[in-house]
């Protein structure tokens, strides 16, 4: 699983995550996680801050940031979340 794969997730869904559980899944510390999140495109503002839902400063909101009150914060679920996505999508390019 990679960051792209995520965010692209997280956005189609119109689902929040935090650090934390990303750089869970990813196998690095929020830190590193941020830094590489650094000068990506609006999706990298679906990874949000534990305490405040948000994005980190210098993040620009993603259309819909906010439409979905749902925060994944374990790791486990996001894993879910990103397999029965991507399963639903190739499911639909199989037709």
């Amino acid at each position: 699983m990679d960051i792209p794969t995520i965010l692209d997730t997280l956005n189609e869904n119109r689902i929040r995550a935090t650090y934390e559980a990303v750089a869970e899944v990813l196998g690095m510390s929020p830190g590193e996680l941020e830094r590489a999140l650094q000068g990506l495109d609006r999706k990298g503002s679906w990874v949000v801050d534990e305490a405040s839902g948000k994005p980190r400063p210098g993040f620009e909101e993603a259309d819909g940031l906010f439409e979905n009150y749902l925060i994944i914060r374990d790791a486990a679920r996001l894993r879910v979340l990103v397999y029965a996505t991507r399963e639903t999508s190739s499911d639909k390019g199989c037709s």
